[in-house]
C-alpha cells in the first residue's frame, strides 16, 4: 500500500505543472493581445496608402479647381495649360489606384469641396 506522503507529492507535482500550464497560457494570450499580428499591420498598411493616394487626389483635384476658377474664360498660359494637363492626367492616374486599392472598377475617389 502506497504511503500518504507518496499521494502529497504526486499531488504537489500535478498542482504545479497545471500553474506551470496556466501561467504560460496567460502569457501567450497576452502576448497575443499586446502585439499586432502580420495580418493586421497589413491591413493597417493597406488603409494607411489608400488614404495617403486619396489626400493625393484630393489636393490634384483642388488645384484643378483653382486653376479653372483663375482662367475661367480666360486664355491659359502655356505653362499653366501643361501644368493643368498634367493635372488631368495625375488625377486619371491617381483614381485608378484608389480604384484598385479598393477593389472597385468604377468607384471615384472623394473630392473635398
Amino acid at each position: 500500500m502506497p504511503k500518504l506522503s507518496d499521494y502529497t507529492k504526486f499531488f504537489g507535482v500535478c498542482v504545479s505543472a497545471l500553474g506551470v500550464i496556466g501561467i504560460l497560457f496567460g502569457a501567450w494570450f497576452y502576448l497575443e493581445t499586446k502585439f499586432a499580428t502580420a495580418e493586421e499591420m497589413n491591413q493597417l498598411k493597406q488603409r494607411l496608402d489608400y488614404k495617403i493616394t486619396a489626400d493625393q487626389y484630393n489636393q490634384v483635384q483642388e488645384r484643378i479647381w483653382k486653376i479653372e476658377d483663375r482662367y475661367r474664360g480666360k486664355k491659359m498660359d502655356d505653362t499653366v495649360q501643361e501644368e493643368y494637363r498634367q493635372l488631368l492626367e495625375q488625377k486619371v492616374t491617381l483614381k485608378d489606384e484608389l480604384n484598385k486599392m479598393s477593389g472597385n472598377k468604377t468607384q471615384t475617389a472623394p473630392a473635398k469641396k
